[in-house]
């Protein structure tokens, strides 16, 4: 990462200030400084797992698995949309044909548009989900040097920092870093 601009030493500045218009940084850190934090927790991080390629190998394995049940239900879900839409216009041909009563019709066209109504909110809701899951990187063995049954990271940019990092925390004595993986 680029730790200046313009020959100026780049700071991440914490949320708390000196001043009550928000001016005036309390508490700061190096943007080297934090990178190196970054790197020493997540190669820390790293000790801890037996087998990094096994590791992230899963965590891909559990996210097509998740990908693939939520498309499952989408399907499932446009199957029972399809047989209610099929259903009601049963009815409405039954009672064009006479079989049944205007009114029986209505019932039962009220019932299924209820149903429909429901298949429509869980079709929406699993289609959010999809796109959600979809988007979610797997950290890849692209970022990572693999040692013995370990892995390092290799380097850190800002688009590394943004897949591997939800916020991190400067307080006056100390940097937390919140990652966006089971750690």
């Amino acid at each position: 990462m680029v730790h200046s601009n313009k020959g100026k030493s780049k700071y991440y500045c914490n949320t708390r200030y000196l001043n009550e218009d928000n001016t005036g940084c309390v508490t700061s850190v190096l943007d080297e400084t934090l990178e190196g934090i970054i790197i020493n927790e997540f190669n820390q991080i790293k000790e801890n797992r037996l087998d990094a390629k096994k590791v992230l190998e899963e965590q891909e394995a559990e996210k097509n698995l998740k990908l693939y049940q939520y498309e499952e239900r989408l399907r499932e879900l446009n199957r029972s949309k399809e047989d209610y839409a099929n259903r009601v216009m049963g009815f409405y041909e039954a009672y064009r044909d006479g079989s049944i009563s205007q009114e029986e019709y209505l019932r039962n066209k009220e019932a299924y548009d209820l149903l429909q109504i429901k298949v429509d909110q869980d079709i929406e809701d699993a289609s959010d989900k999809v796109k959600e899951l979809r988007k979610l990187v797997t950290i890849g063995l692209e970022v990572l040097d693999l040692v013995d049954k370990g892995m390092q990271l290799k380097k850190l940019d800002r688009a590394l920092v943004e897949r591997l990092i939800e916020r991190v925390v400067v307080g006056a004595d100390e940097i937390e870093v919140e990652w966006k993986f089971k750690g």
